[in-house]
This record gives structure tokens, C-alpha cells and sequence, in this order.
């Protein structure tokens, strides 16, 4: 498959005369970058499709683009509109007035990505502090460096034998009183998974590391500092997994839940090295839930004033601005309908929004999910990593997740 970058063929890169012409094959652009995709008729050319590539999700340009097929490009050269034709420049009006349209979500967009940036090139720092085997599993005890601080605890369970294998990142739960409020929700799916050749890195977010204390008053900024966090932590994750020799990079994917499901929302936009994602229970637009009955009366609480304040100050941190843009990934939403907060409702709300390719399935259970998710879950991750399928005794021994009832009813 070929692998196009925007520095290979000149993708417009914001210049609006440069054009790319090609026989019926698609063209990705980079970030703030047209793509325009030509065919020729009749000795001349004519627009077949305009893509407006804007939005978070293009922010990795050093990733490229991978297109299928893809023959020779031809680079019109700057103003020169005989090599598109007559019905270039008769459209060509309509297509400015969408880029300006557009030019100031995509540089809020931009702005966004830049402020969970990191720098890829610093050292990891991995250290182990143990291993553990289950059988011919290993589970490591390990911990690396946070860009933003500190150092991540996790555990990487890596299967016998010499790959290449996929590799999941799991996130876990925040529920305040669950004993599993950590790296230890999703070990023993882990560990079953393992023998279907998956190495797993499962992290402790910020709030389950050692002299983590939560700041308890409404809107602080230490929301914004962990979430940025954990967020930055967990692309740092695939660092470390994509950095062994051992893992197939093209088979890489994620599951969170609750919590750490946003913080998938906001890697499906920013960091296309995922195939897949697997977002549990979680909440995937500030945009719709700021609508809801219940955020309204928060605000009335809070202080209108300080909460529309604090609102608008970090609205870029929208994880439903960043999910829009998962493609090409594919993405699994698990919703349960005993929820008092994330209805059946709001989850459809939710999917709405998640580009395609996406599956979507509620279940008759509480926050924690149930066995059937475990099942779905476990099967979507065998289709998209092309994995052996466990076996259905060694996933039904997988302990269930135990719902604790809410801190604050």
C-alpha cells in the first residue's frame, strides 16, 4: 500500500492554486490542506470530489496518508487552471467559501492538538520493578516517564514467544469506590488475550498514583492538568509499545472505560497510529451534555458566571471534537441502559457524533458493563487485530466487574 506524505506531492498545503490530478483514486490531505481528486474526460478535466481535511485528526502530518492503489500524481503547477479545466474555475468560488468557513474551526482545531502535544523523541525511562507469570504470560511490573510529570505506573502483559504480536492500551474506571479504580480492571482480560498474541500496556491514570490528591471543588484546574495528563500519558503508552521489536504497529488498539473512554475520544482524533478503539460508558461531547437538565442545574449551582467562565476557557477540550475525526479507525461503542447520567438516549447522541467506521450496542446492565460486553469486546478486538480467538471457557473465568453503588445517590 502505498504511503503518501504531504512533502511527496505537494498537497496544497493552504495554497489554493496548486492542484492534484489523478484517475479515480483518492488523496488525503494534511493538516489545513484540499484535496482535490480529478478525472480526465474528454482531454480535459473536471472537479469529481472536493475534501475539505481539517480538524485534529490531521495534526500527525509526519504519519501521512496511505492510499490504496495510488497512481503517478500530477502537480498542475501554481495558477495554471488550463490543467483542471473550465468547471475548475466555475467551482473553485464555491470551494473558497467553504475553506473560509471552515479556517477558523480548523485553527481552534489545530490550537487543540498542539496543547496535547509531547515530545515523541524523550527518553521512556522504563523501569521494572517486577514480573509476575501466569503461565506462559508474563505480567511486568513497570512504571515509565510522564511528559507532563512524575511517572506512569502499568503493567505489560506480553505473551511467550517472539510476535510480532498486536498491542492494546487499556484505561480503566474512575468510579470512586471500586477496588478496580486502577491498571488492575482489564489484567486478567489481558492475560486471556495474551495467548491470542496481544502485548497490553494497562496504566494507572493520575488519580491512582501514589500522592494523587483530588481537588473535591467544582471546576478546578486540576481536572484540566490530570485529564491533559492522561491523555498525553497514554500516547506515550504507544510509544513504548510501538518501540519493541515484538509488536506489529499496524495492529495496535485501545479500550477505555468510563473516564479513560474520553480519553480514547480524544487519541481517535490525534493519534491515527490506533486501529481500533473500544470506548465503554464514557462521556463524548461537552457540546451535548452542556444541554442536559442536569449540567444546567450544576451551572445554577456553581455560579453561572464562574461555570460559563470555565466553560469557555477550556471548550477546546471537547473530546466529541476530536472523536468526529476517528477515521480510518474503527471505533466500538459499549453504552449500558442502567445509567442514571449517560442514558440510552444520550449514548445514541454520542454515536452520532463518532466518525465511521463505528459499531454501537447498549446492554441491559449498570456502569460497570457485563459478561456479554466482555464478549463483544474481546470478539471486535479479534476482527480488527486479526487475532486467534480465545477460548470461550478461558473468557467466561474472567471475572466480572463489580458495580459498587454511587458515592453521592
Amino acid at each position: 500500500m502505498p504511503f503518501i506524505r504531504e512533502s511527496e506531492t505537494g498537497i496544497l498545503a493552504n495554497n489554493p492554486h496548486r492542484f492534484l490530478k489523478r484517475k479515480s483514486s483518492p488523496v488525503c490531505g494534511g493538516a489545513g490542506a484540499l484535496a482535490y481528486i480529478l478525472t480526465e474526460y474528454n482531454g480535459g478535466s473536471y472537479l469529481d470530489k472536493v475534501v475539505l481535511t481539517s480538524g485534529p485528526v490531521f495534526s500527525d502530518i509526519e504519519q501521512g496518508c496511505m492510499v490504496p492503489n495510488a497512481p503517478p500524481v500530477t502537480i498542475c503547477p501554481p495558477g495554471e487552471f488550463g490543467c483542471v479545466g473550465d468547471a475548475m474555475k466555475i467551482l473553485l468560488t464555491a470551494v473558497f467559501l467553504v475553506l473560509i468557513s471552515g479556517a477558523l474551526s480548523f485553527a481552534q482545531d489545530a490550537d487543540a492538538a498542539r496543547k496535547l502535544a509531547y515530545d515523541q523523541k524523550a527518553p521512556l525511562e522504563i523501569k521494572e520493578i517486577g514480573v509476575e507469570q501466569r503461565g506462559d504470560v508474563a505480567v511486568h511490573d513497570i512504571s515509565y516517564a510522564s511528559p507532563k510529570g512524575g511517572r506512569v505506573p502499568a503493567y505489560l502483559v506480553v505473551p511467550a514467544g517472539k510476535g510480532p504480536f498486536a498491542a492494546v492500551i487499556w484505561g480503566h474506571w474512575y468510579w470512586d469506590n471500586s477496588a478496580m479504580r486502577n491498571r488492575k480492571e482489564f489484567l486478567d482480560e489481558a492475560v486471556v488475550l495474551a495467548r491470542s498474541g496481544v502485548v497490553s500496556l494497562l496504566t494507572d491514570g493520575p488519580v491512582a498514583r501514589p500522592g494523587h490528591v483530588e481537588d473535591q471543588t467544582p471546576l478546578n484546574e486540576q481536572q484540566v492538568t490530570d485529564l491533559v495528563q492522561q491523555i498525553v500519558d497514554m500516547r506515550r503508552g504507544a510509544d513504548l509499545l510501538l518501540a519493541r521489536a515484538d509488536v506489529d504497529p499496524r495492529r495496535l488498539a485501545y479500550v477505555g472505560h468510563s473516564y479513560n473512554a474520553s480519553v480514547g475520544g480524544f487519541l481517535a482524533g490525534i493519534d491515527k497510529r490506533f486501529k481500533a478503539f473500544v470506548l465503554m460508558a464514557g462521556g463524548l461531547s461537552d457540546e451535548l451534555d452542556l444541554k442536559s437538565k442536569e449540567m444546567q442545574e450544576h451551572r445554577q449551582k456553581v455560579g453561572a458566571e464562574k461555570f460559563d467562565a470555565f466553560i469557555a476557557r477550556y471548550s477546546w477540550l471537547d473530546p466529541g471534537k476530536f472523536v468526529s475525526h476517528a477515521a480510518p479507525a474503527t471505533v466500538f461503542l459499549q453504552y449500558a441502559t442502567q445509567e442514571r447520567f449517560l442514558t440510552a438516549e444520550r449514548a445514541r447522541q454520542y454515536e452520532a457524533i463518532v466518525s465511521d467506521p463505528k459499531r454501537f450496542k447498549l446492554y441491559e446492565a449498570p456502569h460497570a458493563l457485563n459478561a456479554e460486553a466482555r464478549r463483544d469486546r474481546i470478539a471486535f478486538l479479534v476482527e480488527q487485530l486479526q487475532l486467534k480467538p480465545p477460548g470461550a471457557k478461558a473468557v467466561a473465568k474472567i471475572p466480572d466487574l463489580v458495580q459498587p453503588p454511587e458515592p453521592n445517590p
